[in-house]
């Protein structure tokens, strides 16, 4: 392994990420490409890896998504002020 090579880490981040197990590898596979791109920020390899990484991340360690059901066609539960209520007005 050469430790001053940007493609020896990508390579090492793309290992973990493809072990799945997201828990305990995600985060090294984020280290590892964070690394290599600190070695050499063009590579567009690790910062694609790097995106997905973080996506899968988050996806398992977020909290689950509350929906609250909105329906764009009813009226606001408060009225927009109008210019002259809001002081805008001819006095």
């Amino acid at each position: 392994l050469a430790p001053r090579s940007a493609s020896t880490y990508t390579a090492l981040g793309f290992t973990h990420q493809l072990k799945g197990n997201f828990q305990s590898h995600m985060g090294e596979a984020i280290e590892c490409y964070h690394k290599a791109l600190g070695l050499r920020p063009d590579d567009t390899f690790a910062q694609e890896m790097l995106t997905l990484a973080l996506i899968d991340q988050c996806a398992v360690t977020m909290p689950p998504y509350q929906f609250v059901a909105y329906d764009p066609y009813e009226p606001l539960p408060f009225a927009p002020r109008k210019a002259a209520e809001a002081g805008g007005g001819e006095g």
